[in-house]
């Protein structure tokens, strides 16, 4: 939705025809690689948190907070499309502003901001991947090379809304993995 919105673009070329000029096929192969990167650091024990099926909605998988975020999600990524041509505050105003919000309704918990603390990296390589050309954002900080919006984004998702969802899966696929720790 990004790049048919025009928010960024791949500048390499697609092996896959139908995906040509949308998503060139190292980056399908690049973010299966992070996403299991992000599932080994959510789960160290400095970031590890037992998930426990205690939510309100749908026999307790789902509570408050995560359908706020989710929500949250679908906000910014709105907000985006509709303001990623004005000048680069403006966006990263709403973005601040909506994961502010989230912050002060429920507290990020103790691993969350340990995340946060170490995700800058994760910052840096999309930087090291735009300056090497790999592809370009629309009205990017001159300094950064990418939005400032980009950087809360990755600060509010990944954390937060991925690490969630990743705990969720990993119960389902071993709900009794947790029990099995105490014991």
């Amino acid at each position: 939705m990004s790049m048919i919105n025009g928010v960024y673009m791949y500048t390499s070329i697609s092996i896959i025809p139908f995906l040509s000029g949308l998503l060139p096929l190292w980056m399908i192969l690049f973010w299966g690689q992070i996403f299991l990167l992000f599932r080994k650091i959510f789960n160290l024990p400095w970031f590890k948190e037992e998930f426990k099926k205690n939510g309100e909605f749908l026999n307790g998988w789902v509570d408050k907070t995560l359908i706020l975020d989710l929500s949250l999600i679908v906000m910014l990524r709105i907000i985006i499309y509709n303001t990623y041509m004005l000048d680069f505050w403006i966006p990263a105003l709403f973005y601040a502003i909506g994961v502010g919000v989230r912050f002060l309704i429920f507290k990020p918990k103790k691993s969350e901001v340990l995340i946060m603390v170490i995700l800058p990296y994760a910052f840096l390589f999309e930087a090291l991947m735009v300056v090497f050309g790999l592809y370009v954002y629309y009205n990017p900080v001159p300094i950064f090379l990418m939005p400032l919006w980009l950087l809360i984004w990755w600060v509010f998702l990944v954390p937060i809304v991925l690490k969630e969802l990743f705990e969720r899966f990993e119960y389902y696929i071993n709900p009794l993995e947790g029990n099995s720790r105490k014991n």
